[in-house]
């Protein structure tokens, strides 16, 4: 690193002497459960900015959240609609105000399984600044619906996705995913080819991520998906995912169609086709296309993988980056809204006038990919006086000319 770079980010590269040097405000928890309030809805209504709601396991209904809270479920808990359908299709609104920010944790957003009738489905619609983790997103509905909206800045660590229709839709803002999980199912009765992600604007950065588009097996008259469909101006990164198309009997899949103006960045990730018959004669049996559509590059540099932040054990991570390479790991105890600051080639998610440099140094020569290597990284153990409160971990990799911003780890202490 050289010294005028050095000097310019000295605020967050100093060593930390302890990882919790900044002192938590500690704010209200509000119960919902035995014992305390009856719906996630009801605590919602008279929560403050910044309060903890602890949800106890069990089924709860539906709600809107306009305000920047922390919803924790730290032995889960289930959201979904009272069977008796038919109804209306129920939308989440995630939607907290400029300088707030929502945390839910540990939340399954479930079609009620009742039929019949028919139920409606749960579509959550993200706008803002709102982090998701250890969430799960089901949609089996008879009626047409996205599982996901986004159109914020939104961050998913160690989520799930499995949806007879679209995973997620992303009109816009800034997405993250980390070691998330997405999987579509075409199912005759739906009358669509569900794909994982649909994008027509915003940007994407996917880390550690599995996605699978819909498979059709069983019917010649219905086609595998593909697994990610971008138009616009979206703008798409991957690293370290596994991207498939789906798999039909007549057409091979692919696994990302591209016809939106970027191209996509993707390092270290199997992207392939799914299998099927092509109608050409004589048939021709195999994979469909990795790629459609605009150009595709790789030169993405990132990387990272955690466990979540478990009271009584230590937070483990890893950067993967150019070996002989330098990262800085930084730390701070919120995550703010996606900033852009000089020297970043990504916007990134905390004041940098607060954080707090935890660590920094070389990375190794270990690794599975040629040219990469790992920086490893530990906490100190995480105390029960944690509890509801946040920390993030942010992996900066110094290239020579920029910071390369790797995903953010960290979240909810429970």
């Amino acid at each position: 690193m050289t010294k005028p770079a050095a000097a310019r980010w000295h605020s967050i590269l100093a060593v930390a002497t302890t990882l919790f040097a900044t002192a938590l405000t500690a704010q209200s928890t509000l119960t919902v459960g035995p014992g305390g309030y009856p719906e996630i809805g009801d605590a919602v209504a008279v929560a403050q900015p910044g309060d903890l709601i602890l949800v106890q396991s069990g089924a709860y209904l539906p709600f809107h959240l306009p305000i920047g809270v922390r919803i924790l479920a730290p032995n889960g808990a289930t959201v979904t609609t009272p069977p008796g359908g038919p109804g209306i299709p129920w939308v989440h609104n995630i939607n907290p105000p400029t300088g707030q920010q929502a945390t839910i944790v540990g939340l399954s957003f479930v079609t009620n399984p009742a039929y019949p009738p028919a139920e409606p489905p749960l579509t959550v619609q993200v706008t803002g600044n709102v982090v998701f983790a250890d969430c799960e997103f089901r949609n089996w509905s008879d009626y047409q619906s996205t599982a996901v909206i986004c159109n914020g800045d939104v961050q998913f660590d160690r989520c799930r996705w499995n949806s007879v229709w679209d995973c997620m839709s992303v009109l816009g803002g800034r997405v993250i995913a980390n070691v998330c999980q997405f999987q579509a199912y075409r199912v005759g009765w739906a009358g669509s080819d569900p794909g994982c992600i649909v994008a027509s604007n915003g940007e994407i950065a996917l880390h550690f991520c599995n996605l699978h588009g819909s498979d059709s097996i069983g019917s010649p008259n219905f086609l595998g998906s593909p697994a990610i469909r971008l138009s616009g101006a979206t703008r798409l990164s991957l690293a370290d995912c596994t991207v498939a198309g789906g798999i039909s009997q007549t057409w091979a899949s692919t696994a990302i169609v591209n016809n939106a103006t970027q191209p996509v960045r993707h390092a270290r990730s199997n992207i392939a086709g799914g299998y099927g018959t092509l109608s050409w004669y004589p048939p021709l049996a195999g994979p469909g296309p990795a790629f459609q559509g605009a150009a595709q590059t790789a030169t993405l540099i990132g990387g990272g993988g955690s466990t979540r932040p478990t009271i009584g054990s230590t937070y483990l991570g890893s950067v993967l980056g150019p070996t002989n390479g330098l990262v800085a790991m930084v730390l701070s105890f919120e995550r703010t809204a996606a900033t852009n600051v000089p020297f970043a080639a990504q916007p990134v998610h905390f004041d940098p006038a607060a954080a707090i440099g935890f660590s920094y140094g070389s990375i190794n020569n270990y690794s599975p990919w040629p040219g990469y290597g790992f920086y490893t990284w530990q906490t100190a153990t995480l105390s029960a006086s944690m509890s509801g409160m946040q920390f993030w971990l942010h992996p900066l990799v110094w290239d020579g000319a920029t910071f390369q911003v790797g995903p953010t780890f960290g979240g909810i202490v429970y």
